[in-house]
């Protein structure tokens, strides 16, 4: 089972599913070598069907479309994906993540994080990622990520080079960040003097 988070994107469409051999069929029979998607508390829920497994490695490979899943800023349009969940039985001993954009789209920034806790508050920058190409950033995790732990990609490129606009998450996300960097700009200026006061 994957779970997506929708919050910060418009829609996702064109969900397979396949293993190393063959493409899964789309329905809601749970009958192995098919899928199915589901919404529930504000995820898309894609869960596969397949035959039992014992003392063998599986490899499946999940594809989808995003849309409206960019940031854009007149300093730079930007991706940012979690792109390993924390809702999982075992830690994740290796990964890796690649991104790639458009050929004519260069990269000038890119970081990965990862947090333990529901909030980017909670985050730690880890230096793992790699521009490989113009176009492309390639991370990698060669230690385990632990239960409850996400690990988030940034990416960015200059502004104008992939058409789009802001959608209305990310204009209600950067309020929240907004505000959320005041509170911290407050607390900082007047905390030690109302420390004192009190």
């Amino acid at each position: 089972t994957r779970n997506i988070p929708m919050g910060r994107v418009t829609d996702i469409t064109d969900v397979t599913v396949r293993d190393a051999e063959r493409t899964y069929q789309n329905d809601s029979s749970g009958a192995p070598y098919t899928f199915r998607t589901t919404h529930s508390g504000g995820d898309l829920v894609i869960k596969w069907y397949f035959p039992a497994a014992e003392n063998e490695a599986c490899t499946f490979t999940i594809a989808y479309t995003v849309h409206g899943g960019l940031r854009y800023y007149d300093a730079g349009d930007q991706l940012w994906w979690k792109a390993l969940f924390p809702d999982r039985p075992a830690p994740i001993k290796h990964s890796t993540v690649t991104v790639t954009l458009p050929r004519n789209v260069q990269v000038t920034k890119y970081a990965a994080y990862i947090y333990s806790g529901s909030g980017y508050q909670t985050g730690t920058t880890v230096n793992i990622g790699q521009q490989i190409a113009p176009n492309v950033v390639q991370y990698e995790l060669n230690r385990p990520l632990e239960r409850g732990q996400t690990m988030e990609v940034e990416i960015a490129w200059p502004h104008g080079l992939i058409a789009g606009s802001p959608a209305p998450w990310q204009i209600s996300a950067d309020k929240a960040e907004e505000a959320y960097a005041k509170k911290i700009a407050v607390r900082q200026k007047w905390g030690p003097l109302l420390s004192l006061l009190l």
